[in-house]
């Protein structure tokens, strides 16, 4: 695997799927499910942060048409200037009766989002700074909701101080499919389940890590994204 690979020199999509990086058992690009709950989690500078504006460029460029929605406790969000959003909610203040709307609208299937024909999805950032506001159950809340409705929604934690907001935490644990960059070999199994291979830390560079999928873990490198906010969909 190359440390470095640019989004742009892959191809849009493999099947079905958004195309986020490359694989380390076959060197083909490989890409997530447009649907359901995604972890995204690592070290400090493991690349979470590039790995999730990898995913909302790749999710914009291989889709006809989005809904994307950035929720986030940050009043400030370096993702918040990079994407082409539908709407956002940042700071625990405003993201607690926006989420709470969307679960309704998720859950009753006749709300205003996601729009007709579109594509859902949503970006969680930071989820574990939710811990004690009043933002936490109503994330928690629309986590369960997406899933179940089967809409993307791509949740950034942190396996040492994500558990501490143990309502989103929970919520977590359900994941099938995952982003662990720079693992340890215990972090498979405490968030989904999956033993990991032996293996140091000089193997990961920033940007690597394993691609869990259904109790399969595979070893990937994540593909560097245009330094510009992704286009938007096309409508």
């Amino acid at each position: 695997l190359a440390d470095s690979i640019d989004l742009s020199t892959l191809p849009e999509r493999a099947g079905d799927r958004p195309v986020i990086g490359i694989a380390d058992e076959d060197l083909l690009a490989v890409g997530i499910a447009p649907e359901g709950l995604l972890v995204v989690t690592g070290p400090f500078r493991s690349g979470k942060t590039t790995a999730i504006k990898t995913i909302i460029q790749s999710v914009a460029r291989s889709t006809e048409n989005v809904d994307t929605v950035l929720i986030s406790p940050k009043t400030f969000s370096e993702l918040h200037e990079f994407g082409n959003w539908t709407s956002t909610a940042l700071g625990a203040v405003d993201v607690e009766p926006f989420a709470r709307e969307l679960v309704v609208s998720l859950s009753d299937g006749k709300g205003s989002w996601p729009k007709k024909g579109a594509l859902g999805f949503i970006v969680v950032e930071s989820a574990g700074d939710f811990e004690g506001s009043t933002a936490e159950g109503a994330v928690a809340a629309l986590i369960k909701a997406a899933r179940k409705a089967n809409v993307l929604i791509v949740v950034e934690t942190d396996l040492a101080t994500g558990p501490a907001a143990w309502q989103i935490y929970s919520e977590l644990k359900t994941a099938r499919a995952g982003i662990v960059l720079q693992p340890e070999e215990t972090d498979g199994v405490s968030l989904f389940r999956v033993s990991f291979p032996r293996g140091t830390r000089s193997e990961f560079p920033e940007g690597r890590g394993y691609l869990v999928e259904a109790g399969r873990a595979i070893k990937v490198q994540i593909a560097l994204p245009d330094q510009r906010p992704a286009q938007a969909s096309r409508q």
